[in-house]
């Protein structure tokens, strides 16, 4: 076995740039790394294929890619939110894909940065658990009881950062697990895959620091959604992250985002072959940012996110 450091990700056509943003933030903070990428594709051209092989190859790591099996996303449900692409339901069905020799491998979404040295999180034990993975921004919403389970004891986890024990995947059989969640609850299913997962593993997970998978709500001032101990630890690793995740609707690419880190993604952007566009005027959004501006400095509004001093 060689010492690369396994890593899965899934794109539409529209997801390249961000995709390859951020494995520029992956690759810049581990530079000591030899990664192997596992790219799951859904209609990209031979140009965009070609532009992230050799952005991989660029930094001396292996990019496998794979066009998605449209057979395994039929009939799928579609997702209620429209900043999410159907081929996130790829990591539900990643044993599909990948090859019997490899055992573990951490899933990526790509609104995400990698800020930190990843081999720690690659070095965690999984050897007895389905997946190890950090507890969801809105855990505490009521999930379990939705999906079947007691949340007060098992809470919920977010399904954008997963290290996966994929030899427990293959002798549980978890796709096929997945056919039969799916059929048994999919009126009950809100956000799709994350849903579908929390559902099947409430029990076999590992949790990890939140510092691994910190989400937009965790830089919000409100946090009624966490559980009290995330709410205790959250705090020592909002300015320094090992891996930073644009959870909701709001990314940092778009004109309307108040998130304190999002030029940490702009940093990341300029690296990427490609010219870094500026996002849609909005009017209503900037008169609305304008007009919170000088509210928060009368101290008429309270600001939504918590002021990051790096």
């Amino acid at each position: 076995m060689d010492d690369k450091i396994n890593i899965l990700c899934s794109i539409d056509a529209v997801y390249d740039r961000h995709l390859l943003t951020m494995l520029a933030s992956l690759f810049e903070n581990n530079k000591d790394e030899s990664f192997r990428i596992y790219l799951v594709g859904q209609k990209l051209d031979n140009n965009q294929v070609d532009t992230i092989t050799a952005f991989v190859n660029k930094y001396r790591n292996e990019l496998i890619y794979i066009e998605a099996d449209e057979r395994l996303l039929e009939g799928l449900p579609e997702f209620k939110f429209d900043f999410i692409s159907i081929i996130a339901y790829i990591r539900c069905f990643m044993t599909e894909y990948l090859p019997i020799d490899i055992h573990k491998i951490i899933y990526l979404d790509c609104d995400l940065l990698v800020l930190r040295p990843i081999r720690p999180l690659w070095e965690t034990n999984v050897d007895d658990v389905a997946v190890a993975v950090v507890e969801d921004m809105w855990a505490m919403q009521g999930a379990g009881e939705r999906l079947g389970y007691d949340d007060s004891v098992y809470s919920y986890f977010n399904s954008g950062v997963l290290l996966v024990n994929l030899d427990y995947w293959r002798s549980y059989k978890v796709t096929d697990q997945v056919s039969d969640f799916l059929d048994e609850n999919r009126e009950k299913l809100l956000f799709a895959d994350q849903d579908i997962l929390n559902g099947i593993f409430y029990d076999k997970k590992k949790w990890l620091s939140p510092q691994y998978n910190m989400q937009d709500g965790f830089y919000r001032r409100r946090r009624r959604k966490m559980s009290l101990e995330l709410q205790k630890t959250v705090d020592q690793y909002l300015a320094s992250p090992v891996i930073l995740h644009y959870t909701g609707s709001h990314k940092p690419w778009q004109f309307k985002c108040y998130h304190p880190l999002k030029n940490e993604y702009t940093k990341y952007r300029k690296m990427i072959p490609y010219a870094v566009e500026k996002p849609d005027f909005v009017f209503k959004d900037w008169l609305e940012m304008k007009v919170n501006g000088i509210l928060y400095a009368l101290h008429l509004l309270k600001r939504k996110y918590r002021v990051i001093k790096k």
